[in-house]
């Protein structure tokens, strides 16, 4: 008689996880920055930023993946 043993692992891996930063600035036409802009990142929800007096900003977004093996 011969016995098959099968051993099944599951491993699950969490927390990979990558930091996207995105830095500019908004001028007009004459170069004059342009503060109070809405900033967005297309199709993520929710996310969005605002320039500063200066027409600056900088949206970070931290993109998690989970992985199952």
């Amino acid at each position: 008689m011969i016995l098959l043993l099968t051993t099944g692992y599951v491993i699950d891996m969490y927390a990979q996880s990558q930091t996207i930063e995105v830095t500019g600035m908004v001028r007009d036409a004459e170069k004059i920055p342009l503060a109070g802009v809405n900033i967005s990142v297309k199709n993520v929800a929710g996310l969005g930023v605002i320039t500063n007096i200066d027409g600056e900003y900088k949206i970070q977004y931290a993109d998690l993946f989970l992985y199952r093996i």
